[in-house]
């Protein structure tokens, strides 16, 4: 029976392949990871974002349908990872010139977003969810999703933390794209105030 460090030890060879440039190795050692523990659809994403690199687009396509399968099979299909995953696969699908397809890949996620899952999230995952919904055409969706997150960190590191000030400049930027530039002003200087006041210990209104 294999173990979890030995999937472990396969994806950390994948890591270190890919971040050294041999994708080929890279997609190995992440598609053994996998074969050992078929239950994280980590392993699969990374293999296919190997292959994107190593230029199997065919590959990569397997990979990541595996990678969303995986996704709602362990985790669900309103987990936020299924963000990070949907966000790869519509770049994918644009470079091929597949735009209709990458659309609603990007609908059917931002659908399926489960609102407090993602106020929880990181930045990253809010960047893939806001992105997602710009290429369905409903940027607008994402600021509810911005303002809960933002709430949640406010609640839990509080209002000077760097990780509320960048939910604050992540929601300026969904205003600026939206053509709403007054807001976007506001919010931004609200975010560089909250950094500097995170910075010199004071606290922020």
């Amino acid at each position: 029976m294999h173990t979890a460090s030995e999937s472990m030890k396969a994806y950390r060879a994948g890591r270190k392949a890919y971040l050294t440039g041999d994708y080929d190795a890279a997609i190995t050692a992440f598609r053994w990871a996998s074969g050992l523990d078929p239950n994280n659809p980590v392993y699969s994403h990374s293999a296919a974002l190997s292959a994107v690199r190593a230029g199997d687009g065919a590959t990569a396509e397997r990979l990541f349908m595996r990678a969303i399968l995986g996704t709602q099979r362990t985790l669900g299909a309103d987990h936020p990872f299924m963000l990070l995953v949907a966000r790869d696969l519509v770049a994918f699908y644009e470079k091929k010139g597949r735009g209709d397809e990458a659309m609603e890949i990007a609908s059917r996620a931002v659908a399926r977003a489960n609102l407090l899952a993602v106020a929880r999230s990181s930045d990253k995952t809010l960047q893939a969810l806001a992105d997602l919904c710009g290429k369905a055409g409903r940027l607008s969706v994402a600021i509810p999703f911005f303002r809960s997150a933002l709430a949640s960190r406010r609640d839990q590191y509080g209002d000077r933390h760097p990780k509320t000030a960048s939910c604050i400049a992540g929601l300026a930027e969904i205003h600026r794209k939206l053509g709403d530039n007054g807001k976007a002003r506001l919010l931004l200087e609200k975010a560089r105030f909250v950094r500097a006041a995170g910075n010199s210990g004071g606290a922020a209104a």
